[in-house]
């Protein structure tokens, strides 16, 4: 009976002090947390005509997967992004301002360059796909000129500090333009500069 005792209370001890081990690898493994950014939206056609740079918005979650100095950190934003025409096309006049609502939803592969508890400097690299939920040009033009899927690759630079997360980045987004252009401008890609912050609601 001694020996059955004392191996429960051994079990109970080693349980105990996996769970606490389980629950700080879980903690320092898994990051989750809201997160805003500034977007800087600039739009190159396959003909070389151009727009303007102009501010927007993105606000989502971000999910963050460590293991030692690397990690995943997937994306889900809700996206709004303007732009201006600077010269009159395809029933669009000069100086229209583009607006648009999406979904964006990045895939980030980083690395901590700097990795001490309370600060990280991070790397980061990964695809990108925004699917276009709205915009104004339909009411305009009364038709669909670009397709609501775009895709194309994200990479920048941020640091975290205690529970907050800063990102910079450059995305690259290619969008296919539909027949209804009437034109012989095939594809369109989006410039996309950002500047984010997140807060860390598990550390």
């Amino acid at each position: 009976m001694r020996t059955i005792i004392k191996n429960r209370k051994k079990f109970l001890v080693l349980f105990l002090f996996l769970f606490s081990l389980s629950g700080n690898i879980s903690a320092q493994l898994f990051t989750l947390g809201p997160k805003v950014s500034v977007n800087f939206t600039n739009v190159n056609f396959s003909k070389g005509e151009k727009t303007a740079l102009l501010p927007g918005v993105d606000a989502g979650l971000f999910f963050r997967f460590s293991i030692s100095r690397f990690y995943i950190q997937p994306e889900v934003n809700y996206v709004f992004k303007t732009t201006k025409f600077k010269d009159a096309w395809n029933e669009i006049e000069a100086n229209f301002k583009y607006k648009t609502h999406s979904i964006g939803v990045p895939v980030l592969l980083g690395c901590h360059a700097v990795n001490n508890k309370n600060f990280k400097f991070r790397i980061f690299a990964g695809p990108e796909v925004c699917i276009r939920l709205g915009d104004n040009i339909k009411e305009l033009a009364n038709k669909e000129l670009w397709s609501s899927f775009k895709y194309g690759l994200q990479a920048g630079l941020g640091i975290d500090v205690w529970r907050f997360t800063i990102d910079a980045s450059y995305s690259f987004l290619v969008c296919k333009n539909l027949d209804g252009l009437h034109s012989s401008i095939k594809f369109s890609n989006n410039n996309i500069i950002k500047v984010g912050v997140g807060f860390k609601i598990i550390k």
